[in-house]
């Protein structure tokens, strides 16, 4: 596979899925930026809204989760519209407040035509699963769409709304430079939130190896952070109860998008830096994979208990020429190794 034309070919499929469910100049919202560090989240948004535009799709409504209000959404799209919810890994149980905005939305706005844009499915509680599928099932135009087949056939069978399979936003973005030369041979990208399983204690005090989540903040872009955290705060602090006020949403809507897109383009650039200081990367992270597929960085993945990157891969990307799959952390170890061999060597 040409790796620049197996990007192109995902930024197809998403574009072309995407056009069943928007029409050139139709009013549109896009809810729930992901206002936290992981770089992923943020790669995500930035591809739904390169992807809408692509459409020709008109942005009149954009919200973090903490900014939602349902009488501002109402007034930017008085006479209908589509309110596309933004993608991820949060469909499920796993990140209560994704899930808990996406029911809201879906039990109130009932006239609207709602589009979850792609997702994984991880429900560990039969509870949240039947609540999640009574609200969505009263739904009369609800489309869900999925990143992965096992999450496809998972949401075919658990609910009534339309599931279509859809590979995940970020590959609109198309394929990336390197932001930098490599500084170190190889790069442990690993998750230390709830989905972590602790990958990085088996590379401590490994010389060739640097350690590192894109949650954790880099001293080394010490500039970056802070200017990046004092903008989320603002957004936050500032920006959301006045877009909680419907007769105010006109007046901050446009200064919210401007930020969100900055918040998320800042975010990916120093993720994007971060995957290119190294010469292989290892990671356990989707979007650490999926940037380094961007980038056509070798790279090394290694799966976490729900097994998200397992069935991506099997979906979509297990033919690309930088990827390789390890099954436990010494192995992506030694492959990870291999990887740096072969890249001096070539």
């Amino acid at each position: 596979m040409n790796p620049s034309a197996g990007v192109a070919s995902l930024a197809d499929a998403f574009l072309s899925t995407l056009r069943s469910y928007v029409e050139p100049g139709e009013p549109v919202a896009l809810v729930d930026f992901p206002n936290h560090p992981n770089v992923g989240d943020s790669a995500i948004w930035l591809g739904a809204s390169a992807g809408l535009r692509a459409l020709g799709a008109e942005v009149r409504y954009v919200c973090e989760g903490d900014a939602f209000s349902e009488g501002s959404l109402r007034r930017a799209l008085p006479e209908a519209g589509t309110i596309f919810l933004n993608g991820g890994g949060n469909f499920g149980d796993m990140w209560p407040g994704s899930q808990e905005l996406r029911e809201r939305i879906a039990s109130r706005l009932t006239r609207y035509r709602i589009v979850q844009l792609p997702q994984s499915m991880h429900f560990s509680s039969r509870d949240a699963l039947t609540r999640a599928r009574a609200v969505l099932d009263s739904h009369p135009a609800l489309t869900l769409l999925w990143r992965d087949r096992r999450s496809h056939e998972l949401g075919r069978e658990a609910f009534a709304a339309r599931s279509d399979l859809c590979p995940d936003c970020a590959f609109a973005l198309g394929s990336q430079g390197h932001k930098g030369r490599p500084k170190t041979p190889m790069l442990w990208l690993t998750r230390t939130d709830m989905e972590g399983r602790g990958e990085r204690l088996a590379v401590v005090g490994e010389p060739d190896v640097t350690v590192a989540d894109w949650l954790s903040r880099n001293r080394s872009d010490a500039g970056f952070t802070y200017r990046n955290h004092l903008l989320s705060k603002f957004s936050w602090r500032y920006m959301a109860p006045l877009m909680r006020r419907p007769g105010l949403a006109g007046v901050s809507m446009p200064v919210a998008r401007a930020i969100y897109d900055r918040l998320a383009r800042q975010r990916l650039h120093a993720g994007l830096r971060l995957l290119s200081s190294a010469e292989v990367v290892v990671t356990d992270r989707l979007h650490g994979h999926i940037l380094c597929t961007l980038l056509g960085k070798p790279h090394v993945v290694v799966d976490t208990g729900p097994g998200k990157i397992t069935a991506f891969l099997s979906t979509w990307t297990s033919e690309h020429p930088s990827v390789r799959v390890a099954r436990t952390p010494q192995e992506a170890l030694a492959v990870g190794r291999a990887l740096v061999t072969a890249s001096r060597a070539g």
